[in-house]
Protein backbone atom coordinates (compact mmCIF):
# COMPACT_ATOMS: atom_id res chain seq x y z
CA UNK A 1 0.00 0.00 0.00
CA UNK A 2 1.51 3.25 -1.04
CA UNK A 3 2.80 5.86 1.59
CA UNK A 4 0.96 8.80 2.10
CA UNK A 5 3.02 11.76 2.53
CA UNK A 6 2.49 15.98 2.57
CA UNK A 7 4.80 18.33 3.69
CA UNK A 8 4.15 20.10 6.42
CA UNK A 9 3.43 23.74 6.87
CA UNK A 10 6.41 24.31 9.12
CA UNK A 11 8.68 22.50 6.54
CA UNK A 12 7.37 24.53 3.71
CA UNK A 13 7.67 27.76 6.11
CA UNK A 14 11.49 26.51 7.26
CA UNK A 15 12.94 26.62 3.47
CA UNK A 16 12.72 22.46 3.51
CA UNK A 17 12.56 21.24 -0.35
CA UNK A 18 9.42 20.99 -1.99
CA UNK A 19 9.22 17.26 -3.88
CA UNK A 20 8.55 16.91 -7.64
CA UNK A 21 6.37 14.28 -9.29
CA UNK A 22 8.28 13.75 -12.74
CA UNK A 23 5.11 12.59 -15.13
CA UNK A 24 5.72 9.40 -17.03
CA UNK A 25 6.91 11.35 -20.15
CA UNK A 26 9.97 12.63 -18.41
CA UNK A 27 10.33 9.14 -16.57
CA UNK A 28 10.65 7.34 -20.24
CA UNK A 29 13.38 10.35 -21.67
CA UNK A 30 15.19 9.33 -18.16
CA UNK A 31 15.36 5.55 -19.20
CA UNK A 32 16.39 6.57 -22.58
CA UNK A 33 19.49 8.46 -22.06
CA UNK A 34 21.74 10.68 -20.31
CA UNK A 35 19.71 14.28 -20.86
CA UNK A 36 18.12 16.70 -18.46
CA UNK A 37 15.58 13.97 -17.91
CA UNK A 38 17.96 11.61 -16.45
CA UNK A 39 19.78 14.53 -14.50
CA UNK A 40 16.91 15.33 -13.12
CA UNK A 41 15.71 11.94 -11.88
CA UNK A 42 19.40 11.34 -10.46
CA UNK A 43 19.23 14.52 -8.22
CA UNK A 44 15.78 13.97 -6.82
CA UNK A 45 16.61 10.84 -5.91
CA UNK A 46 19.74 12.04 -4.41
CA UNK A 47 17.81 14.84 -2.83
CA UNK A 48 14.70 12.28 -1.54
CA UNK A 49 12.16 14.82 -3.52
CA UNK A 50 11.22 12.13 -5.94
CA UNK A 51 7.06 11.67 -5.27
CA UNK A 52 5.25 9.18 -7.13
CA UNK A 53 2.61 6.58 -7.07
CA UNK A 54 1.51 3.26 -8.33
CA UNK A 55 -1.08 4.67 -10.94
CA UNK A 56 2.37 6.64 -12.34
CA UNK A 57 4.44 3.61 -12.36
CA UNK A 58 1.84 1.49 -13.78
CA UNK A 59 1.30 3.73 -16.41
CA UNK A 60 4.73 3.72 -16.99
CA UNK A 61 5.34 -0.06 -17.14
CA UNK A 62 2.57 -0.27 -19.64
CA UNK A 63 4.21 2.61 -21.83
CA UNK A 64 7.63 1.00 -21.82
CA UNK A 65 5.71 -2.36 -22.45
CA UNK A 66 3.34 -1.50 -25.45
CA UNK A 67 5.04 1.13 -27.53
CA UNK A 68 6.72 -0.89 -29.89
CA UNK A 69 10.15 1.27 -30.32
CA UNK A 70 10.37 1.57 -26.39
CA UNK A 71 10.07 -2.25 -25.75
CA UNK A 72 12.61 -2.73 -28.15
CA UNK A 73 14.74 -0.19 -26.73
CA UNK A 74 14.13 -1.39 -22.84
CA UNK A 75 14.58 -4.91 -22.46
CA UNK A 76 11.57 -6.62 -19.90
CA UNK A 77 14.58 -6.96 -17.02
CA UNK A 78 15.94 -3.24 -17.43
CA UNK A 79 12.25 -2.51 -17.44
CA UNK A 80 11.78 -4.44 -14.13
CA UNK A 81 14.73 -3.24 -12.57
CA UNK A 82 13.82 0.11 -13.57
CA UNK A 83 10.66 0.08 -12.03
CA UNK A 84 11.74 -1.19 -8.84
CA UNK A 85 14.56 1.25 -8.64
CA UNK A 86 11.66 4.14 -8.77
CA UNK A 87 9.29 2.66 -6.43
CA UNK A 88 12.06 2.14 -4.13
CA UNK A 89 13.41 6.09 -4.53
CA UNK A 90 10.55 7.32 -4.53
CA UNK A 91 7.64 8.38 -1.74
CA UNK A 92 4.89 6.65 -2.96
CA UNK A 93 1.41 8.24 -2.20
CA UNK A 94 -2.42 7.89 -3.42
CA UNK A 95 -3.51 10.34 -5.77
CA UNK A 96 -6.08 12.78 -4.48
CA UNK A 97 -9.40 13.43 -6.87
CA UNK A 98 -8.75 16.90 -9.06
CA UNK A 99 -11.04 18.59 -10.61
CA UNK A 100 -11.95 18.68 -14.72
CA UNK A 101 -8.77 18.53 -16.80
CA UNK A 102 -8.78 18.73 -20.44
CA UNK A 103 -7.34 15.26 -20.75
CA UNK A 104 -9.02 13.36 -18.05
CA UNK A 105 -5.81 10.53 -18.52
CA UNK A 106 -4.00 13.04 -16.58
CA UNK A 107 -5.92 12.53 -13.29
CA UNK A 108 -4.08 10.34 -12.34
CA UNK A 109 -0.36 12.73 -12.28
CA UNK A 110 -1.89 15.88 -11.28
CA UNK A 111 -3.54 13.72 -8.22
CA UNK A 112 -0.62 12.77 -7.17
CA UNK A 113 1.45 15.93 -7.12
CA UNK A 114 -1.71 17.49 -5.64
CA UNK A 115 -1.76 14.65 -2.73
CA UNK A 116 2.21 15.41 -1.94
CA UNK A 117 2.15 18.92 -2.33
CA UNK A 118 4.71 18.46 -5.05
CA UNK A 119 5.33 20.69 -7.87
CA UNK A 120 4.79 18.44 -11.11
CA UNK A 121 7.47 17.97 -14.32
CA UNK A 122 6.36 17.20 -17.30
CA UNK A 123 7.78 16.96 -21.30
CA UNK A 124 3.88 17.91 -22.52
CA UNK A 125 3.99 21.44 -23.07
CA UNK A 126 -0.14 21.67 -22.80
CA UNK A 127 0.15 20.68 -19.25
CA UNK A 128 2.53 23.42 -18.30
CA UNK A 129 0.41 26.56 -18.75
CA UNK A 130 -2.31 24.49 -17.15
CA UNK A 131 -2.43 25.17 -12.84
CA UNK A 132 -5.34 22.61 -11.43
CA UNK A 133 -5.76 22.10 -7.78
CA UNK A 134 -2.77 24.57 -7.04
CA UNK A 135 -0.32 22.16 -8.48
CA UNK A 136 2.65 23.89 -9.90
CA UNK A 137 3.66 22.75 -13.39
CA UNK A 138 7.48 23.08 -14.88
CA UNK A 139 9.30 22.03 -17.42
CA UNK A 140 12.29 19.62 -17.07
CA UNK A 141 14.73 22.56 -17.65
CA UNK A 142 12.99 24.63 -15.55
CA UNK A 143 12.86 21.96 -12.56
CA UNK A 144 16.67 22.12 -12.95
CA UNK A 145 16.77 25.59 -12.72
CA UNK A 146 15.11 25.73 -10.29
CA UNK A 147 17.29 23.29 -8.49
CA UNK A 148 20.39 25.27 -9.58
CA UNK A 149 21.54 22.45 -11.69
CA UNK A 150 23.75 23.84 -14.98
CA UNK A 151 21.36 23.02 -17.76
Amino acid sequence: MPRRWRPSAASVAAGEPIPYVLDTSVLVSAALGKGHSRRLLSLLVARTDLISSEAILSELDETLRSEKRLARLIPATTRARYLAFLARAARLVNPSEVGELPDPDDAHVFGTAAAAGATLVTGDKALVSLSIEGVRVLTVRQALEELGSQV
